[in-house]
């Protein structure tokens, strides 16, 4: 299992990681599956009515919700929702109870979903990927999984959004 990021997507949520510390950031994660791998393609913010503060981020939910059926559309369907991400500015990269609870969350609506965290890596935000795994006697529990960025190629279909910069795979 993997989780593939397009470069784009990986330097757009550092980017917004940053800027927003010492208050967490996040938004939510539209791509799609390849067996058992995540493709991430787009990413958005919290949205205008979105809580965050130095150790918790609270979505605006029902902008998500549009962003992500406009992706949908404009993607013709290729686009669905993935997960989410948010940032943890004061380190560790490393899931609190609340984050188990929330891709606990995440997997009972898309099974295969997954979170990614992005925290300071020395001199960089660096970005983790989690997913719920199946262990002894069915119990799940969360795993790191492997990130595999990727660049995509000059014919990469763009996914552009009505909010932000239209030239981008993301909307912030």
């Amino acid at each position: 299992m993997r989780v593939w990021i397009e470069e784009s997507v990986t330097l757009a949520i550092a980017s917004r990681a940053a800027a927003s510390a010492p208050s967490e950031a996040g938004g939510v994660l539209a791509g799609w599956t390849d067996g058992d791998d995540i493709v991430i393609a787009f990413a958005t913010v919290g949205g205008p009515k979105a809580v965050a503060t130095p150790t918790s981020y609270y979505p605006d939910h029902e902008w998500q919700e549009r962003e992500l059926e406009r992706a949908f559309c404009r993607s013709d369907g290729d686009l669905t929702y993935m997960g989410d991400w948010h940032s943890h500015p004061s380190g560790p990269s490393q899931l609190s109870r609340t984050d188990v609870s929330t891709l606990r969350a995440i997997v009972g609506v898309r099974p295969e979903g997954c979170m990614l965290l992005c925290a300071p890596a020395n001199a960089d935000w660096g970005v983790s990927a989690w997913r719920l795994e199946r262990g002894f006697l069915g119990f799940a529990r969360a795993v790191r999984t492997n990130v595999v960025p990727f660049t995509a190629p000059g014919d990469w279909p763009n996914f552009p959004c009505s909010v932000g910069d239209r030239t981008s795979r993301q909307i912030f």
